[in-house]
């Protein structure tokens, strides 16, 4: 089968046309999942950053609630003096400038495992 020299460029033109298309099909299916997996990891890290900083922020307060607590006897006295620290926490009181952090959890601790 002989082709004439006209029909040969046209026929290597299309193959080098379909082979960059498949090569920039290829390079944003490739940059479509890096962006996801990126966007992915990102977010993992923002909430294990989380996760860490209530953790502190709650021992860290836990602690200043022992140490105010920690001289008086009387259960009664202890919940007095600690009553009002804990109302500072109350959200109908907290300032629009102020920061919350809060992990969210399941209802039902059945549903932490599908979490």
């Amino acid at each position: 089968m002989q082709l004439s020299i006209r029909k040969k460029m046209l026929m290597l033109g299309a193959i080098c046309f379909i082979s960059m298309l498949a090569t920039f099909a290829i390079f944003y299916y490739n940059n479509l999942k890096g962006s996801q997996k990126i966007a992915q990891t990102t977010k993992n890290l923002i909430n294990k950053e989380i996760d860490i900083k209530v953790e502190l922020l709650t021992k860290s307060m836990a602690i200043a609630l022992g140490d105010l607590i920690k001289d008086v006897d009387d259960e009664k006295e202890k919940i007095k003096i600690s009553l009002p620290q804990l109302k500072i926490l109350d959200l109908k009181r907290i300032k629009a400038d102020t920061f919350l952090s809060i992990k969210k959890q399941p209802s039902k601790p059945i549903l932490l495992e599908k979490t």
